[in-house]
């Protein structure tokens, strides 16, 4: 089995965990991270290039959600299964937890996973810059502005509402746990395949999330006036600007991305004990 071992260097300083785990996998996986950590010093790892991830079976993802967001991308791409050791806060897509690395190793080497089918977006501006996400497709205020923005929603092409707002979510049911969550959309069980679009802080007496079926499309379109101009993100990478008039096409993406769980885990188990608990 070839691992390749995606760290974050800010939370895993000296790397010390990087090669805790390199020590606990020993022999029974080639041990490989990418070449962009320069300073890195894991023990029995050989650094690669992006272009030789194709020859791996597995991507071991050392950070928080954050972390493994920053892959998803590239590893649905590559139709890689990914797993997580959790480095972050909460950690809803992490499978291991930093006490239980010896554990969670052996159930890996031992096959006793699921791999889970998560779908994706993909999204494309008007100028045909495009981009896929695990979590969310965010249409926010610019930096250059503190207005509200003037937006118009459109699903398959058919007019829904205009939403004076901080901005638009388009989440998946994987992202419905981030940022959505945060605005007040609803939980959606991540087996489920569909599209929940969200607005941020809208100046209206009515708001709802709208649940959107995976065969439609939605339309985010900027309408043209001064100081109306927003910004696209993917998985809170900046994507592009839209002003004047501009659109975001939203759509499921073609390929989804593979999530490692091992036997037994479940959804409402994992999101009472790393949501409802920390709050209580």
């Amino acid at each position: 089995m070839n691992i390749l071992l995606v760290i974050n260097e800010q939370k895993d300083p000296g790397y010390v965990l990087a090669n805790q785990v390199s020590e606990l996998i020993g022999t029974r996986a080639n041990l490989f991270i990418d070449g962009k950590h320069r300073g890195a010093s894991v023990k029995n790892a050989k650094k690669i290039s992006e272009n030789e991830y194709a020859g791996m079976d597995v991507i071991l993802v050392l950070g928080g959600d954050g972390t493994l967001l920053s892959v998803a991308k590239e590893a649905s791409n590559l139709n890689l299964p990914v797993i997580g050791i959790n480095l972050g806060r909460l950690g809803f897509l992490a499978e291991i937890e930093r006490e239980e690395i010896e554990e969670g190793l052996n159930k890996l080497f031992a096959g006793n996973y699921e791999i889970e089918e998560r779908m994706m977006l993909h999204a494309v501006l008007s100028d045909g810059k495009e981009t896929t996400a695990l979590n969310d497709i965010v249409v926010t205020r610019a930096s250059s502005t503190l207005k509200i923005l003037d937006l118009d929603i459109f699903i398959d092409n058919e007019y829904v509402d205009d939403f004076k707002a901080d901005g638009i979510i388009v989440a998946t049911p994987t992202g419905s746990t981030a940022y959505s969550l945060s605005a007040g959309g609803p939980i959606v069980d991540p087996s489920l395949n569909s599209m929940i679009v969200t607005p941020v802080c809208p100046h209206k007496m009515y708001s709802r999330t709208i649940i959107v079926p995976p065969e439609k499309t939605v339309t985010v379109k900027c309408k043209a006036a001064i100081d109306n101009e927003a910004v696209v993100a993917a998985d809170s990478e900046i994507l592009g600007k839209l002003s004047g008039n501009k659109t975001v096409v939203i759509q499921i993406a073609q390929k989804n991305f593979k999530l490692i769980r091992f036997k037994g885990y479940k959804f409402f188990s994992v999101l009472h004990n790393k949501l409802v608990k920390k709050e209580s």
